[in-house]
């Protein structure tokens, strides 16, 4: 299930895109950058029980966030990673109507948020995803709290 579009060149133009009109492009850790590329194939070759799509794109954003290879916008950075992946695998984490879309816009950044603070786990990060990919059309009520995963 991995896929050779994300590589450090690809994230870093998506990083360019998450920072535009703040910042150029930095990256200040670029063995961090690769570290968190490499998450995914690490746990398909160490846990390929584990191996699902919100499982794989959580690695890949988890890695990111606390890396933080960036400069600036690494959580932007990760949800766009995040969703490419999982794009490519057939499930994008947001495709869905406007107003649906900002609840799962929502849920994700407080869930990166989480990340960032050290208050959750790629395991939780992952059931987040999968929560918001099996609410098909639906997708969480706004306000609602990333505590249950």
């Amino acid at each position: 299930m991995s896929t050779s579009r994300i590589t450090k060149e690809f994230v870093r133009g998506l990083n360019a895109i998450a920072v535009r009109g703040i910042r150029n492009v930095v990256v200040v850790k670029p063995n961090e950058l690769q570290s968190a590329l490499s998450r995914p194939s690490m746990t398909q070759y160490y846990a390929p029980h584990l191996s699902t799509a919100p499982r794989l794109a959580a690695e890949l954003a988890w890695g990111i966030i606390l890396n933080h290879p960036f400069m600036d916008g690494n959580k932007r950075t990760a949800f766009l990673v995040a969703n490419e992946y999982l794009r490519e695998a057939g499930t994008p984490l947001v495709n869905v109507e406007p107003t649906q879309a900002l609840s799962h816009i929502e849920l994700i950044g407080q869930a990166h948020n989480d990340v960032a603070m050290g208050q959750m786990t790629v395991e939780q990060l992952a059931a987040v995803y999968q929560h918001i990919l099996a609410s098909g059309t639906g997708g969480a009520e706004l306000g609602e709290s990333t505590q249950q995963f």
